[in-house]
């Protein structure tokens, strides 16, 4: 977009029954909304916005809203234009256009399924038009694919149907290039797709990856269930939420977010948000505002009047809940300036008997549940650290490495496990906030983000490489779950300090490269028990892990090493099987590089064999 210049965006719009208020909407992230909102009719009519964007790009939205009462309707809409100056007479940008369909939610596959895009031609013209389409796939690693053509004649005001066949076999990331030409001009559209490992029912197999909070669309919801995600962490208990006055409890909305997550097949981690509620809290009157972070208002981060209406608070939730929820969190990141200057939160003093109310409602209510305490970076205050790890059965740690290379996320998460299992050995280890974003393609939804890297049409695939060396290392390092930060559009969290993302996949679900390489890992890592790390080197990295009846090596180079004639011989042993990090099989490299491979074998004598030449590698 040129800022500050005219623009128009309209639509025609028809509706069933007719008086459907829809509205046009200009909104892009951190630029003032620009909307309209008209009632449309049974017949087909123009509807126009014109507009000055505030900056390079916008998101148009169109958006029909069911009047009260009114159980449901249908909006035709056709016709949408953006374009510069004033409103003008529809006419299509080309002779013939073309329309690309993979038949699945967000352009995803699961590997075994027929790959089947198809393109649909269509001449709105006068005249016969011979047109010539051509496509061809690019690969996770920008490889390309075989190229095909087909020449079709259309006559005036037909459509026709072409499948568009491809030489796709294995998991991975694709991007599908179509060009159609005619006499004299030609149009060229790219579209994201993916083929994906299968991730079944098993809760081992979705126990590895989790969301942060859940997508406000079921789409995405659906989608990141199928790359892995088993795990929703739900914020919708928070005390005044639920208990906005003492005793007068209100559940409708918690009742309705849980039945959503279990309806679309996760299990939810329940965060025990806050410390305490508006009525409940100790805070002076003239206490207002909120805190930085979260929105939050900051009377609620300060100590409630009554430990005992807490524990009231606690068991209520739990007794309720304790039937669709087994995972307790106390608070999300309890930083004592979110109550303001004054706040007196004290958690140095107060934190570990929050978690011990808790552990003991929990214990009463719901003996098979977990409670989740905060990470070691929010814990420096505390005099007594044993005390407080003890009362917890998860830590609940926080990581956003960025690109950092792997090897301090490494030592990081090791000191934090050998940390924890000095105090208490039979706790575990989540990352309840994680995250990596890079675009290839910057969007409205992402582009004034300020945690979303976009450095060219490499960064997806650096980004997807370093998500995937992190899941192996937490893996490496006992971590049970992951939970990936996730945005929301047009509803972004965060949305009052730049947080913009998000890292599976662009608006409307399609693929990012990210998207793919957490199914890989997840496919892979989901259930894997860490073994050894038989090459711990900047010129070679592996690490071992058991998975069922196979053992399972993670390896890659961050120097472009030779792979060797021992290691690629031992690379090759009937029992063994190498996936890339996008989840494609492939054969061993000539040379290593940093991203990963995943070698799942089977046989015993080869998996030692391996072992033994990636120790050798590694010496050199």
């Amino acid at each position: 977009m040129e800022p500050n210049q005219p623009f128009v965006l309209s639509a025609s719009l028809r509706a069933e029954p007719a008086g459907l208020p829809v509205t046009l909407r200009i909104r892009a992230f951190g630029q003032p909304t620009v909307e309209q909102t008209v009632t449309t009719t049974a017949q087909w009519a123009r509807y126009a916005l014109p507009f000055r964007p505030a900056g390079a790009a916008v998101c148009v939205h169109i958006e029909a809203r069911l009047p009260d009462g009114q159980p449901r309707a249908t909006l035709w809409v056709d016709g949408v234009r953006l374009a510069p100056g004033d409103e003008r007479e529809f006419a299509p940008a080309f002779p013939v256009e073309v329309g690309v369909s993979t038949g699945r939610e967000g352009n995803w596959y699961r590997l075994g399924e027929p790959l089947s895009p198809s393109a649909t031609l269509a001449n709105a013209g006068t005249d016969p038009e011979t047109v010539t389409l051509r496509w061809w796939c690019d690969d996770f690693f920008g490889r390309r694919g075989a190229e095909r053509r087909e020449t079709v004649t259309l006559r005036p005001d037909a459509t026709r149907r072409v499948p568009m066949a491809t030489q796709i076999t294995e998991a991975g990331f694709y991007r599908l290039h179509t060009v159609l030409a005619g006499r004299g001009w030609e149009q060229r559209r790219d579209d994201r797709l993916a083929v994906i490992l299968p991730i079944g029912d098993d809760p081992e197999q979705l126990g590895f990856v989790g969301l942060n909070h859940p997508f406000v669309s079921d789409l995405f919801m659906r989608v990141s269930r199928r790359l892995g995600a088993g795990w929703a962490r739900l914020w919708a208990a928070k005390w005044n939420d639920v208990e906005p006055e003492q005793g007068r409890w209100t559940f409708d909305e918690t009742d309705a977010q849980l039945r959503r997550n279990q309806d679309l097949g996760y299990r939810t981690l329940l965060c025990l948000a806050t410390p305490s509620a508006g009525w409940a809290s100790s805070a002076p009157a003239e206490v207002s505002g909120t805190t930085e972070a979260e929105s939050e208002p900051r009377r609620h981060w300060w100590r409630p009047r009554s430990f005992d209406d807490y524990q009231i608070y606690v068991a209520t939730v739990v007794r309720r809940y304790r039937r669709q929820v087994n995972h307790w969190e106390v608070f999300n990141e309890p930083v004592e300036v979110k109550g303001g200057p004054q706040g007196n939160l004290d958690m140095a003093a107060n934190y570990a008997r929050f978690l011990e109310i808790v552990r003991g409602v929990v214990e009463q209510e719901d003996p098979d549940g977990a409670v989740l305490g905060c990470g070691l970076g929010y814990l420096h205050s505390q005099p007594d650290l044993d005390a407080v790890l003890r009362r917890m059965q998860i830590l609940s740690e926080h990581r956003y490495p960025g690109f950092a290379a792997p090897a301090g996320l490494q030592d990081d998460l090791d000191e934090t496990a050998a940390r924890l299992h000095r105090a208490n050995p039979i706790a575990r280890i989540w990352i309840t906030e994680y995250g990596v974003y890079a675009d290839d393609d910057p969007d409205p939804t992402t582009l004034g983000s300020r945690f979303m890297v976009q450095a060219g049409d490499q960064s997806e695939r650096k980004a997807a490489v370093r998500v995937a060396q992190h899941l192996v290392c937490a893996r490496a390092a006992g971590v049970a779950t992951v939970f990936f930060h996730i945005g929301n559009w047009p509803f972004l969290v965060n949305f009052e300090h730049g947080c913009g993302f998000h890292p599976f996949f662009e608006y409307a679900g399609v693929p990012r490269k990210t998207g793919v390489a957490v199914n890989a890992a997840a496919w892979h890592l989901a259930g894997a028990k860490p073994v050894a790390r038989p090459a711990n080197t900047a010129e070679l990295t592996a690490y071992e892990f058991q998975r069922g009846g196979a053992t399972l090596f993670v390896v890659w180079s961050s120097m472009r090493a030779e792979t060797g004639k021992t290691l690629r011989a031992a690379l090759a042993g009937p029992s063994v099987t190498i996936r890339h990090v996008a989840g494609g099989r492939c054969a061993a490299p000539e040379k290593l590089d940093d991203s990963p491979l995943y070698v799942a074998v089977t046989n015993a004598a080869e998996a030692m064999a391996l072992r033994n030449a990636l120790e050798a590698r590694s010496r050199g």
